[in-house]
């Protein structure tokens, strides 16, 4: 679904991604002529009939398919984790989740994701900014944020 989502050009209307991060303070990042999400996971995909549906488009950009995927990557994997319980195993099944996401977009698309390693060191930071309490900090920072 997130392939079909970026192989769309994306509005001129929507904004671009770069001038955002920009506002932030994050700078020279690639920029590309996709649609975004932004907040693409499991939770923003319904069944929808015989179908899928996407929601909250609220985050959609222009940008770089490596962008969105870093995005999404992140979020299944790290994003709003508390500590608890069962803690460690509900992050090892996100990480299954996330990496499985992440190996079979790049099976669909070979060649698209060259600068995710750049994407997923910037969205990570930011990540970890906005939820500096995030359990397994320390994971995202050794997979995901490379200097």
């Amino acid at each position: 679904m997130h392939v079909a989502i970026h192989d769309i050009e994306a509005p001129a209307s929507l904004p671009r991604l770069v001038d955002r991060l920009a506002e932030l303070g994050v700078d020279g990042l690639p920029d590309g002529d996709r649609i975004l999400h932004g907040d693409l996971h499991p939770g923003n995909v319904l069944a929808d009939g015989d179908g899928w549906s996407v929601i909250d488009w609220s985050g959609a950009h222009i940008g770089a398919r490596a962008a969105d995927v870093a995005s999404s990557v992140l979020t299944i994997g790290y994003r709003g984790l508390r500590d608890g319980p069962k803690a460690i195993e509900f992050h090892e099944r996100r990480i299954r989740a996330a990496d499985a996401y992440l190996r079979h977009y790049t099976a669909l698309r070979p060649g698209c994701l060259d600068d995710l390693r750049r994407w997923t060191t910037a969205i990570g930071t930011l990540l970890l900014e906005h939820e500096p309490e995030t359990a397994f900090a320390d994971d995202l920072r050794g997979r995901w944020i490379h200097p």
